[in-house]
């Protein structure tokens, strides 16, 4: 069979059948739910997941943020150096969100933080995401941390 023959062949069986409802509007995902990072006391461990627009519509992300786990501030954390903000990549740059990030349909951007440790035991936080997504315009994902002592042992 030649190869437009089989191109028109497979188009045609492709076609019939139904495919995924994708929505016309933005749909906002992560490429995993809940976030586990672990690292030994001292040094860093970059944490990079996707921000996946599930939609047809652009995507724009207002604010990412790291909170403590009742929603305030992570100052305690940050002061002993577990986790920095997190930075968005989208087209090849990187920004502190604001300014808002424009995502495309059914395109990808990054996010990424990262955690370092400074003395052993488990740590956790949420990763807040607000964006103009009408089904969850704000999405949570947990973040949990274990930080090694350098000699071994396991988180508390």
């Amino acid at each position: 069979m030649k190869p437009l023959a089989c191109a028109a062949l497979l188009l045609t069986a492709c076609s019939g059948g139904s495919g995924p409802d994708i929505s016309e509007e933005p749909v906002i995902a992560l490429d995993r739910n809940p976030i586990d990072v672990s690292a030994y006391v001292g040094t860093v461990s970059p944490v990079s997941l996707q921000i996946l627009n599930q939609g047809r519509g652009t995507l724009t992300v207002s604010s990412v943020k790291l909170v403590a786990l009742d929603g305030g501030a992570l100052a305690a954390l940050d002061a002993g150096g577990v986790f920095d903000q997190p930075l968005v990549a989208v087209d090849g740059g990187a920004a502190e969100v604001p300014p808002a990030v424009q995502i495309a349909g059914l395109q990808t951007g990054f996010v990424q933080f990262n955690y370092e440790p400074q003395s052993a035991g488990a740590a956790q936080a949420l990763l807040v995401i607000v964006s103009d997504a009408p089904d969850s315009g704000t999405l949570t994902a947990a973040v949990n941390a274990c930080a090694a002592a350098a000699d071994g042992g396991a988180c508390d």
